[in-house]
């Protein structure tokens, strides 16, 4: 792709110091984000997705470690900024929706205020002006009765309500990199379809790139352009959306395919399993993570850690045989 990354993740490792020892939950990322384009960040829960993006909004907590890497949004590496520098970014051009909007929003502070209180920290307004603005972003997210809803708390609000809620929270400063962790995952499929046509929407509007955090691949195949699947916190493999699903070079990222259940599923009928479990992240070895799981797997697999290799298509695999697997 010609277009330069608004966002782009170099080399990327972080490290929990823990009683058990260090745990290295994301090792070596590498991905780069584009204006108005959606990355899906996939894989199951540990593989260091939501890591990742604390990373670069720079809210890792005080156990963890950004061992090696950079993050260059705009010019600069987000790692190198001071906390006031940071605090401008955070929010302003880079907003973050988190993953439970029943923990995300304050419980004590009402929608409005909690909206309202980006604009005043980002932009030079007043009070009434981000009142007024908040109001406009309620009604953007089809929430109705926008003023009604300026003064309500939290709990006064469906599952749904509260989610578009974050999301005008997110978007009230017109940022350039929107990161959604998992936004859909305890909404029904009405209202998640509902979420998602409103994400394409704004994010055709404001024209800004999305990193879109999830283990569901369905939600994937309706929003994103691009992919990278994360296993055991590396990615392992990466292409956009139509090679992933049309033509998967992984074992790993064909067998998530074929757990999904299709038109085709009886009722009854079992789905398929990865068997196996994720390594243990404390101590890493030369093999490849998946090895253990794997029905290709060869003795080089237990040897050698194979590394992302790109493919004439243009997509990238860590596999030894990526070219053997149909």
């Amino acid at each position: 792709m010609s277009q330069k990354p608004v966002l782009s993740i170099k080399d990327l490792s972080v490290s929990f110091a823990t009683e058990k020892g260090l745990c290295q939950a994301v090792k070596k990322v590498n991905f780069a984000v584009y204006e108005g384009k959606t990355l899906a960040l996939v894989g199951e829960s540990g593989c260091g997705k939501s890591v990742t993006s604390l990373a670069v909004m720079r809210l890792l907590p005080d156990l963890a470690n950004v061992s090696s890497g950079s993050i260059h949004f705009n010019g600069q590496d987000l790692l190198t900024l001071n906390k006031n520098s940071m605090c401008s970014v955070r929010g302003n051009d880079i907003a973050m929706i988190f993953q439970e909007p029943l923990t995300a929003l304050n419980p004590v502070f009402t929608i409005g205020e909690q909206i309202a209180e980006a604009l005043l920290i980002h932009k030079r307004i007043t009070k009434k002006q981000a009142k007024d603005r908040t109001c406009e972003l309620l009604d953007r997210v089809r929430i109705p009765e926008a003023r009604k809803r300026f003064d309500e708390y939290p709990f006064q609000l469906s599952g749904g309500m509260k989610q578009r809620a974050l999301i005008a929270m997110a978007l009230a400063c017109e940022p350039k990199i929107l990161i959604a962790d998992e936004p859909t995952t305890a909404l029904d499929v009405t209202i998640q379809a509902g979420i998602l046509e409103l994400m394409k929407e704004l994010q055709k509007e404001m024209n800004m790139g999305i990193i879109f955090i999830t283990h569901d691949l369905g939600v994937v195949a309706e929003i994103a352009d691009a992919v990278s699947i994360m296993y055991a916190g590396e990615v392992i493999e990466e292409g956009d959306v139509y090679q992933i699903f049309e033509n998967p070079r992984h074992p790993y990222t064909k067998g998530l395919l074929e757990s999904m259940p299709t038109l085709q599923t009886q009722k009854g009928e079992k789905l398929k399993t990865i068997k196996g479990s994720v390594p243990n992240l404390f101590n890493r070895t030369e093999a490849c993570n998946f090895e253990n799981r794997c029905a290709y797997a060869k003795e080089v697999c237990r040897k050698e850690k194979p590394f992302l290799e790109e493919e004439a298509s243009g997509a990238k695999v860590a596999c030894h045989f990526h070219r053997t697997i149909s």
